[in-house]
């Protein structure tokens, strides 16, 4: 029996065209939390800082917390927003052009 080879090069991917990069964007410097200061939902200037313009809710990586903390902070963002001490979302008005 003789053993017949297989071309691996033909179906081997072909790398992406152009570049697939994200553009770079300038991060938020992060805000650390004192020992004395308390994440609670009374504190929204606090609060403030871990949301963005648009009022969602910054990721951990974002806001260098750890994951208790970054927990702590959503549920009194949550709760903040219940009792209409924050926005749920921030509407931005367009000027129309004609």
């Amino acid at each position: 029996m003789s053993k017949q080879s297989f071309d691996f090069k033909r179906y081997k991917p072909e790398a992406p065209s152009g570049s697939r990069k994200r553009p770079l964007t300038k991060l938020k410097k992060p805000i650390r939390i004192k020992s004395e200061d308390q994440i609670n939902y009374k504190n929204v200037s606090l609060i403030n800082g871990f949301i963005s313009q648009r009022a969602k809710i910054l990721s951990r990586k974002v806001n260098k917390l750890t994951w208790k903390q970054q927990r702590l902070m959503s549920v009194a963002i949550k709760r903040a927003r219940i009792l209409s001490l924050l926005p749920f979302m921030v509407k931005t008005k367009f000027k129309k052009l004609y």
